[in-house]
């Protein structure tokens, strides 16, 4: 942020509850700079899996949940619902909270969840969606994608039968 959003003042870094953080040289504002937050959705479907390949960086080209974003106004779930529509072209439900896995490189909260197909639509006919068999994953995105990955064997392995 290059101006102060409560009087257009410019920002100084400045010592504040521990941390620098920007400050508003005019009318004092702290800018407190948190995560932006994601939202995604584990699809399994016959025992394969549900993946987008990145067609952006950071590590573009390699695969990923279906995620994104979540937009002023939405839940983290409706958008988890949102982006596996964009980005696979799948209608999907919701099961239940995988966890909240954080990518502070990246200054980001992912909140992933556990979901199932909706109705039977055709993949798109390209190379950047597909679903592939467990035993045999195309390289994954993130550190953060293997371990909601791992979380959601766990589900499974426990019987949770909404995993």
């Amino acid at each position: 942020m290059k101006y102060c959003p409560e009087c257009a003042g410019s920002f100084a870094e400045e010592m504040v509850h521990g941390k620098l953080r920007p400050v508003c040289k005019l009318c004092g504002f702290v800018f407190y700079q948190g995560p932006k937050l994601a939202a995604g959705v584990v699809v399994v479907d016959r025992g394969k899996i549900l993946l987008a390949r990145r067609d952006v960086g950071p590590r573009e080209g390699t695969w990923t949940f279906p995620s994104g974003y979540v937009d002023l106004g939405e839940s983290p779930g409706e958008a988890a619902i949102r982006e596996a529509k964009e980005e696979t072209a799948q209608d999907v439900a919701l099961d239940q909270l995988l966890g909240v896995y954080n990518n502070m490189s990246h200054s980001v909260s992912l909140v992933m969840y556990a979901g199932h197909l909706q109705g039977n639509a055709p993949l798109p006919e390209n190379e950047q969606v597909g679903f592939f068999p467990l035993e045999n994953l195309p390289e994954l995105s993130f550190e953060h994608d293997r371990q909601i990955l791992a979380d959601w064997r766990k589900q499974v392995s426990a019987g949770n039968p909404t995993a």
